[in-house]
């Protein structure tokens, strides 16, 4: 539920209030539960919020913002209330900066504080810079089936921060951008996968923690994006970004590098523009990546990590409107590639193809 009051020009005020559940059954109850399988009780989670913003136009050619915002949360893994401000000055010609803050309050009287910062410049010739740095402590509930020592509980707080600092030109429909990308924590958090819950142990003996928690570091790279008009036909051209990261240290689930790329065709015909079309044929993929495994007892600070290969995916896309009557297909990975996984021993289908009709009534 949300409502929205307009108290003066420029200025809005935010109520809101939203509930989640999610629960599970065992399919055979009379069965002994699997150790190795992840089992979710019922939770729930509710929130209930306020939030003020602010719009202002100074000096005939800047605009002032901001927005501050309180929620009251409940339910399991969530802080117990949030504190939020944010703001930024930007220009009517382009540029800007804006910042934020942000404080989450924990039971027990744990809390966590981050902050935000980043700017950009107006384009001189096509080019502006831009830049972004972030800092501050966040809490992130572990898995309930975790078997946590005293000392972690069932919350973790991380420290972490990352840096962006790149350069963008634009022209027309010529567009490309690059930064170099650095972020440091102290601990990797579970993302709440069934390789990071309490597993079967291996030759028996007790229950293995699987490295719910492992070691954490600093990593640096680069990340570049773009689109080419191809002048060979009106609306066809070439785009994709691909992010590039150092090879000194290995974190799970971060390949190296990782892609996406496509030749695009959009285009309206007929003088009524009763026809359009759009078309895309390209590839997604990412190098081999490391995951966490079931396996031995290991310590806190430690993990079982495997590699799974590279991973690419070809894909086509076509849709066709006519008046208001859109046909669409999505086919992925057309050179059905057999060997696609994130999980070792786990195949991915081999292909998959989704398509429709949309019809959109009275325009």
């Amino acid at each position: 539920m949300r409502g929205r009051y307009r108290l003066a020009e420029g200025i809005l005020a935010d109520a809101f209030w939203g509930r989640s559940s999610l629960g599970g059954e065992d399919e055979d109850e009379d069965e002994e539960p699997d150790p190795a399988e992840p089992v979710f009780d019922f939770r729930s989670r509710s929130q209930l919020g306020l939030r003020l913003s602010l719009e202002r136009e100074a000096l005939d050619a800047l605009v002032l913002w901001g927005e501050a915002g309180y929620r009251l949360q409940g339910g399991d893994g969530w802080a117990d209330n949030v504190s939020a401000l944010r703001a930024g000055l930007r220009g009517v010609g382009g540029g800007g900066v804006e910042g934020a803050l942000e404080r989450e309050a924990w039971a027990g009287g744990e809390t966590a504080t981050g902050y935000r910062l980043k700017g950009w410049t107006p384009a001189l010739l096509g080019v502006s810079l831009f830049g972004s740095i972030e800092s501050g402590r966040r809490g992130m509930p572990l898995p309930a089936l975790a078997e946590l020592p005293p000392e972690l509980g069932d919350v973790l707080f991380t420290d972490r921060s990352a840096t962006r600092i790149g350069a963008a030109f634009d022209v027309g429909a010529l567009a490309l951008a690059g930064a170099w990308i650095r972020m440091e924590a102290d601990v990797l958090a579970p993302l709440g996968f069934a390789a990071e819950r309490p597993g079967e142990p291996v030759g028996g003996g007790e229950r293995p923690r699987n490295g719910l928690v492992t070691p954490g570091g600093e990593r640096t790279g680069f990340e570049v994006s773009g689109n080419v008009p191809l002048l060979l036909l009106d609306g066809l051209s070439a785009t994709g970004s691909a992010h590039f990261w150092n090879d000194e240290e290995v974190w799970r689930y971060l390949p190296r590098r990782s892609y996406d790329a496509r030749i695009a065709f959009h285009d309206v015909f007929l003088p009524t523009e009763n026809l359009e079309v759009w078309a895309d044929v390209g590839v997604r993929g990412r190098d081999p990546m490391a995951v966490p495994i079931e396996g031995d007892t290991n310590p806190w600070l430690d993990t079982n990590l495997v590699t799974v290969p590279f991973d690419q995916s070809w894909f086509l896309r076509l849709q066709i409107r006519v008046v208001t009557v859109r046909v669409f297909v999505d086919w992925e990975n057309i050179t059905i590639r057999q060997r696609n996984q994130d999980y070792p021993d786990r195949l991915m289908p081999y292909t998959r193809t989704t398509y429709g009709v949309r019809w959109s009534l009275w325009n």
